[in-house]
């Protein structure tokens, strides 16, 4: 980066921020949380359950400020049946939920975590109606540029919304607009995004409040799969195993917002999915004066998971501000060192052209005219002297100081023997210098300084030669430094050298994640065109297409050719002996049988057969199920879907896996004659 570009970067930074100076000054140290849910989803009577049960709470307390804590203590009495109504001034009868939002509402918290951290919190509470995709009005837009301007996203939706494929649409549309408006061009969202399913209490098998968090720890990687992907994460945690009813749920309701999945997970990484309920039981039914049953909320208050969402947003917030300072950090530390290495390219810059200078005014010296040698020598102090040579390049400084006390000293009486000795000793200095380059290969500065060294004292040598008298020695001393000459012209610059250690260290990166998801039986990562074999095209095409006269380029894109080739074959499908162990036949015996599979063995698979064989990858359009029967007779005892891809393969030594234990039926294909030898040496 050259000097003026960094300058040119500050200026634009100096005007950036004058111009936020003259803008609305926004409070950053206020975390900013969206909560958005539509007409009775629960907004409200959430904010006022989340506060009055963290007073409770050692580590998490919500504390509301101003008008905030009057209307969220209202509310709480309304739920509780006493206190006064502050809207009619009559004493509160009876246990009722708060009315709907009218409007729209800012709510100002601080948040205790832990014992002493306290953290500013501004969100709004509004009328559900305001946000549905066909709503219009200014109010609309307020809500929307209020979202823009949040750290994190908190969506609302509730059990009978999801139900209701009509409702459910409707929602998922104006979340999905919401989000596409949050994202701008990028098409990533910047912030972290929140799932929150309340009235949690009317799902099957939601239990406790150890379950309000969907994704734990450890399977975050789940985030980073397409739907398909995540939903098998999800429902192989482990803490699903022992609450078959809760995980059927989530199938189903997972299942049912495929469609909003679908465009988060495309967006970010950063998400998260809670399960709520504010009142922890069933509400109660009472009848109004026309005799209409209306909910009342339950006379015991017990709250699940209403806190989580609200860690989880703060604790993602500061993990965002601190990503943020630690990248200004970088920021600001890449130019500093940018600066420094301008500075110093400059100060070599200079020294080679006062070098170059002397060269030419030493050369220009006619060894006719008396006291020549003086002459030399004044060139020599002249150069040993400047201030930038004798401060940064104290070696050239005192290198010249000694020719400058050769030329004064020599006079008349130089013989050319002195001459010759001097010349041998430069060609010396040139040999070591060579060979000691070989230590300084990864540091590329001290490297091509050192070559300019090393083409300065070819130079001394050069400049000796126009002092031999005799034309035989001359040309013989000549050839000397020509040798050096070629020698050093198939020496690399400290660029190149870099440049290659560069490329290497991308390619053995590539090569190690190949290795990686190899151990990880991951094949259909490895084989599947739109996953590594893109990855290796995209570094053949833009980083070893941008250097084809490099050889080490040119080999790693042989070798990357060569492995996209097998992987474009393996589309095609490649078939893979194998056999079977723990399927004995017989009349008691069990045996194995593919069922829609055209090109897997067929019959009845036992033991014995030497015929098997079956083809990868499974494409997703086939349905294929081993079953097993006892005695080769139908009914089937028991089954297990392939998936698509190379999945089978991973079963491979492994039982597969029948929910009855007694069935150890084995599948051993040979990985090691027909799959790994067409693509694991490739690279």
């Amino acid at each position: 980066m050259a000097l003026l570009g960094i300058l040119k970067k500050a200026d634009k930074l100096r005007k950036r921020v004058d111009k936020d100076e003259k803008d609305e000054p926004v409070d950053k140290s206020i975390f900013r949380i969206g909560v958005y849910g539509h007409k009775g989803v629960g907004k409200t009577v959430y904010f006022t359950i989340a506060y009055n049960s963290s007073k409770k709470s050692p580590d998490f307390e919500i504390m509301a400020l101003g008008e905030t804590q009057e209307i969220l203590e209202e509310k709480f009495n309304l739920m509780r049946g006493r206190g006064m109504d502050l809207m009619t001034g009559q004493k509160i009868s009876g246990r009722r939920f708060p009315p709907l939002s009218t409007g729209q509402q800012k709510l100002n918290f601080e948040v205790r975590v832990g014992r002493n951290t306290i953290i500013p919190i501004n969100t709004i509470d509004y009328s559900g109606e305001l946000i549905y995709i066909d709503a219009r009005g200014d109010i609309k837009q307020n809500l929307i540029d209020f979202f823009k301007s949040c750290e994190c996203v908190l969506f609302f939706i509730d059990p009978d919304a999801i139900q209701n494929e009509g409702e459910r649409s409707n929602r998922i549309a104006a979340f999905t607009d919401l989000i596409g408006q949050l994202s701008g061009l990028e098409k990533k969202l910047k912030i972290p995004v929140g799932l929150v399913v309340s009235k949690a209490d009317e799902m099957p098998g939601f239990k406790s409040a150890e379950q309000s968090v969907l994704i734990g720890k450890g399977s975050g990687h789940i985030r980073a799969l397409n739907f398909s992907g995540f939903l098998r994460g999800v429902l192989k945690q482990r803490m699903l195993s022992g609450r078959p009813d809760w995980k059927k749920e989530l199938e189903l309701m997972l299942n049912r917002l495929e469609s909003f999945f679908k465009p988060l997970i495309n967006r970010t990484m950063d998400y998260q999915v809670f399960f709520i309920s504010s009142t922890g039981n069933s509400p109660d039914f009472i009848a109004d004066q026309r005799g209409d049953k209306i909910k009342i909320p339950p006379e015991d208050l017990r709250p699940m998971g209403v806190h989580q969402p609200l860690i989880w947003a703060v604790n993602r917030i500061t993990a965002y501000r601190r990503a943020a300072v630690y990248k200004n950090i970088l920021k600001w530390t890449f130019m500093l060192v940018a600066l420094f290495i301008d500075l110093v390219a400059f100060g070599h810059i200079y020294n080679q052209i006062k070098v170059k200078e002397l060269h030419r005014k030493v050369a220009n010296v006619s060894r006719a005219i008396p006291n020549a040698n003086m002459e030399v020598a004044k060139y020599y102090r002249t150069y040993s002297d400047n201030f930038m040579v004798r401060t940064f390049f104290g070696d050239y400084s005192r290198l010249a100081a000694n020719e400058y006390k050769h030329f004064s000293t020599l006079g008349s009486q130089r013989t050319q023997k002195d001459l010759y000795d001097k010349f041998k000793m430069a060609l010396e200095d040139v040999d070591g210098q060579i060979t000691g380059l070989a230590v300084l290969r990864s540091d590329s500065i001290r490297y091509d300084s050192a070559l300019s060294a090393i083409e300065t004292r070819i130079d001394t040598a050069q400049a000796i030669i126009n002092d031999i008298a005799e034309p035989g020695i001359r040309n013989d001393m000549a050839m000397q430094v020509g040798v050096r000459q070629e020698r050093l012209k198939s020496v690399p610059t400290g660029g190149q050298l870099s440049a290659a250690q560069n490329l290497k260290k991308e390619y053995d990166e590539l090569k190690a994640e190949f290795n990686e998801n190899l151990a990880t039986l991951n094949y259909d990562y490895l084989l599947d065109p739109n996953q590594f074999p893109a990855k290796l095209k995209t570094f053949k095409e833009t980083v070893l297409g941008a250097d084809r006269e490099n050889q080490l380029a040119i080999n790693y894109s042989r070798y990357i050719q060569n492995y996209l080739n097998v992987t474009a074959a393996f589309q095609t499908g490649v078939l893979i002996p194998f056999r079977v162990e723990g399927a004995p036949g017989g009349e008691n015996g069990f045996s194995v049988v593919f069922m829609g599979a055209s090109e897997a063995p067929q019959g009845d698979i036992t033991d014995g057969r030497t015929d098997l064989q079956f083809r990868v990858p499974v494409v997703s359009s086939q349905q294929i199920t081993i079953a097993v029967r006892r005695g080769g007779k139908d009914p089937v005892i028991e089954s297990y879907q392939v998936n698509s891809g190379y999945s089978i393969l991973r079963l491979n030594g492994q039982r597969l896996p029948f929910t009855d234990t007694s069935i150890n039926i084995k599948f051993y294909f040979d990985l090691g004659g027909y799959f790994f030898p067409l693509f694991k040496d490739k690279l």
